[in-house]
């Protein structure tokens, strides 16, 4: 790539001068060092570490350069690129200014597409989506799924809705040029270059002379001589039908049957730059990676790889990963699924065509998603065993050296042994391969041949460590796990599961604090692991660190909302730590997933208590600290989506140590301050000269009384705000009460039932709802009457607290009583109270409670003369 002088210069003869300075590296270096390191990682079966850190360091180098949040001194912006780039001559034509703006437009933006497809390689998937969001901006390219009327079959009648993804660039512009070999004139993007017309026509002339000269067999099927099982794979597909069952590729938007028939009535009509096809691509494996796969996934990413599908001219690398997905897509409908391999099988074939030209082919591969020729093979077998050619798959892992999956198909067809045979023919030519170690342990279930893979890798295959720690754990030997799954993620930490199933045995094996700092890193790998958050929380639970667990909580729900389980533990701990909205928002939840079933009495007690407290004026701290609490998250969460996308620069997270295990790579902003609204520098400096530039013939008497009313000013909204949160917190806890006390949440138990009609009551009392209270406290009481209060000392002192509960609220609302109509009420309401009381001393004394609990029955006995006397005060 021609770094940002421009031209190029020739010095010498036959030599180009790509860069003037030669002592001086050339900005681009860095990105074309992240390219080489990429497509090593491509080729490698896991993740490295090494590259990692290396493709970190690479991107940070050239985003500091092309990134517009981030570019050189006189490297425009991203809003000053798509100005400039739509600038136009009189006759239409770009100016020379905005084809150079376009070109820098199209540096910004490809630049930080392949930063977030390399996040892709290793997961992160959150920092791919800011990223891309920041790569449309430099070319003005924007795109959204949206829902239209179209059909989806040839033979469909009616229109049903369609998603269909709508897309438009500013940025780079799009013009005819003449079709290839002379055909019509078709759309092509501003970054196409005429001259490859040219490479395109002699690899034509090539394929076509080579499709002339090339092997046959009986059947008129060209041989590959290079493949065996493309061979037998052609020989397996002929005569599948590749129409799809009249499926149509992209939906034809429309109402009527002639709408239907029309191809030009396809989804996505409009030619798009291909940089934007790139866009659209990654994008769709964002949305891939970040859904579940229930079902719906395909259906969603399938509006972003039609929209590539069915551009008139598209790139040959941007039109083949479309294809990949679109075979994904229609794999996993039995209509298309013949269609969706014979796809499968044209891409694996044309891998070896020599059409399109090298240069055609080079153009955005780096830039888009595609796997390499092992991969692709590897998903055409597979697609093969999923519809039963396990024969023809067996072959094509075979010639791959597939082992793991040449032992599946060989499993399937019920032949172990012939696997271990066909391994150890590979082990006489290669005795040191731990991958066929590896391969004959997995085959034959023998755990010798996995060490014989660490000794001849002189212990350093995470394979072979990993089989034997699964192993182990299998026979519960949870000391002999944790040690071997320990040596495998030392040796290779980025495996996606390694580091769960390492914590699991480590906290097995009793080693509690290896195991949190297993979990942590997991959720580093993985940060969409749900169970790894919530086991990270558990540990920090045990050793009270509740702010921690609080955090990981947080995070886990995002990833399982439906547990209830992890829901209840974030009521729990929001509780411990003073997030009591957060609490009560939680325990709904676990209503709503549980029908009302589930729910934690203590944390709602707690809820509670806060109530009351806020209601008393008593202790306030937790209120406002808790308001500052969610407006700082609040804060911190928009700071963090505004920017994530700007990345330059690379920070370790970490404690400050040298140990390399404990670093995990993130990235972070530059520059933003301004990004995130946080304020620039002219914001400050106005603010500055408020507070100290002031007027020296001013009274100060008058300053300090505007100081006055400010200060009250602020009294006020703050109040205005604890206000607020009050009302909040209350509803929440209100609206938990009452599915928790309805018809339907279920049977509870009866302690469980009475502690919920007594939280009610506080709740009610405190708000100044007395009446309500009192009939909440009368439930209470009813509540336990199938206790056997009775018979049993613990249940009868429950009973008894009721009972006094009861009679006491209904004494006290006989003093608030006024008029005579509440007055009869209170009366009558005492008499009830005084009969009540009356039967539980009898029953005291007639199960002999009056003598093992002298202190509740003389409770009962005082209580009942409070309640004798209130009556003859209210009889007056």
């Amino acid at each position: 790539m021609a770094a940002k002088t421009g031209s190029l210069s020739k010095a010498g003869a036959g030599r180009v001068v790509l860069w003037p300075d030669e002592d001086i590296p050339p900005p681009s270096l860095t990105w074309w060092a992240s390219r080489v390191a990429i497509a090593h990682q491509r080729l490698l079966s896991g993740r490295s570490p090494t590259l990692r850190r290396l493709l970190l360091g690479c991107h940070s180098l050239t985003l500091s350069w092309y990134a517009p949040a981030n570019a050189a001194p006189g490297f425009p912006s991203a809003a000053s690129v798509v100005r400039a780039a739509t600038a136009r001559e009189t006759d239409g034509s770009p100016t020379p200014a905005a084809a150079n703006a376009a070109t820098a437009g199209l540096v910004s933006s490809m630049s930080l597409l392949e930063t977030a497809l390399m996040e892709h390689e290793y997961g992160h998937v959150d920092s791919a989506r800011a990223l891309l969001r920041a790569a449309g901006e430099p070319i003005g390219a924007t795109h959204e799924v949206v829902g239209e009327m179209g059909f989806r079959t040839i033979h469909q009648t009616d229109a049903k809705a369609q998603m269909v993804l709508r897309a438009e660039c500013l940025g780079l512009c799009v013009f005819k040029r003449p079709g290839s070999l002379g055909g019509a004139e078709e759309a092509a993007a501003s970054d196409d270059e005429t001259d490859e017309a040219v490479a395109e026509e002699a690899a034509a002339r090539l394929a076509k002379k080579a499709d002339a000269e090339a092997e046959r067999d009986a059947a008129g099927r060209v041989v590959n001589t290079k493949s065996a099982a493309m061979n037998r794979i052609a020989i397996e597909l002929d005569g599948l039908s590749a129409d799809g069952a009249q499926v149509l590729i992209a939906p034809r938007l429309g109402v009527t049957r002639a709408d239907r028939d029309a191809e030009e009535k396809g989804a996505y009509g409009d030619p798009l730059p291909a940089a934007h096809q790139a866009l659209v691509l990654a994008t769709a494996v964002t949305v891939r990676k970040s859904m579940a796969d229930d079902g719906t996934r395909s259906w969603s990413v399938a509006p972003y790889h039609e929209c590539v599908q069915t551009q008139r001219r598209s790139r040959p690398v941007l039109r083949a990963a479309a294809a990949v997905l679109s075979a994904r897509h229609e794999r996993e409908r039995a209509r298309t699924r013949e269609r969706a391999l014979l796809v499968m099988e044209d891409l694996v074939k044309s891998l070896e065509s020599p059409a399109p030209s090298a240069a055609a082919r080079i153009r955005y591969a780096y830039s888009t998603w595609f796997p390499p020729g092992a991969m692709l093979r590897k998903e055409l077998g597979d697609h093969l065993v999923s519809l039963g050619m396990v024969g023809a798959a067996l072959e094509l892992f075979e010639e791959i050296e597939l082992w793991d999956s040449l032992i599946v198909c060989l499993t399937l067809l019920g032949k172990k042994q012939a696997a271990a045979d066909t391994i150890r023919r590979r082990l006489e030519v290669d005795p040191t391969d731990p991958k066929l170690w590896c391969a004959l342990g997995d085959a034959l279930d023998l755990e010798e041949h996995f060490l014989k893979a660490l000794e001849v890798s002189e212990g350093k295959n995470a394979r072979a460590m990993r089989s034997l720690a699964r192993r182990a754990a299998l026979r519960e030997d949870w000391k002999s796990a944790a040690e071997y799954w320990s040596k495998a993620m030392k040796t290779n930490p980025l495996f996606p599961d390694g580091w769960f199933s390492c914590g699991y045995a480590l906290l097995k094996a009793d080693r509690e604090e290896e195991a949190l700092r297993a979990f942590v890193r997991c959720t580093q790998v993985d940060p969409e692991n749900g169970q790894a958050w919530n086991n990270v929380a558990a540990l920090n639970i045990r050793r009270q660190k509740y702010a921690a667990a609080h955090v990981a909580l947080r995070e886990a729900v995002k990833q399982v909302a439906t547990s209830w389980q992890t829901w209840e533990n974030l009521a729990m701990v929001s509780a411990k730590v003073g997030r009591f909205q957060q609490s009560a928002r939680a325990l709904l939840k676990v209503m709503d997933l549980t029908g009302g079933a589930k729910l934690h009495v203590a944390t709602l007690s707690t809820l509670v208590e806060r109530c009351k407290e806020a209601r008393s004026g008593e202790n306030l701290d937790w209120l406002r600290k808790e308001a500052d609490a969610e407006a700082a998250e609040a804060k911190d969460e928009q700071n963090r989506l505004a920017v994530l996308g700007g990345i330059a620069d690379l920070a370790m997270n970490g404690d400050g140590d040298d140990d390399d295990e404990s670093d995990v790579e993130v990235w972070e902003g530059v520059g933003g301050k301004v990004a995130t609204g946080g304020g620039d520098a002219g914001d400050f400096a106005d603010d500055f000269l408020d507070a100290f530039a002031s007027d020296s013939d001013d009274d100060d008497t008058t300053d300090a009384d505007a100081a006055v009313q400010r200060a009250k000013e602020s009294e006020s909204v703050q109040a205005e705000v604890l206000s607020r949160e009050t009302v909040r917190l209350e509803a929440a806890v209100d609206e938990v009460l009452r599915r928790a006390l309805g018809a339907s949440s279920g049977e509870r138990p009866v302690k469980d039932a009475a502690d919920l009609w007594s939280l009610s009551a506080d709740l009610k009392e405190a708000r100044g709802e007395f009446l309500v209270a009192n009939e909440a406290r009368l439930k209470r009481v009813r509540a336990l009457e199938t206790s056997g209060w009775r018979k049993d000392a613990a249940a009868f002192a429950e009973y008894a607290s009721a009972s006094l509960d009861m009679c006491r609220g209904w004494a006290r609302a006989a003093e608030r009583a006024a008029g005579d109509s509440e007055t009869a009420d209170a009366r009558r309401r005492l008499a009830q109270a005084r009969m009540h009381m009356n039967g539980v001393c009898k029953a005291s004394a007639a199960g002999k409670f009056d003598e093992s609990m002298g202190e509740v029955h003389e409770e009962l006995m005082a209580c009942m003369d409070e309640v004798t006397k209130a009556e003859e005060a209210a009889a007056r």
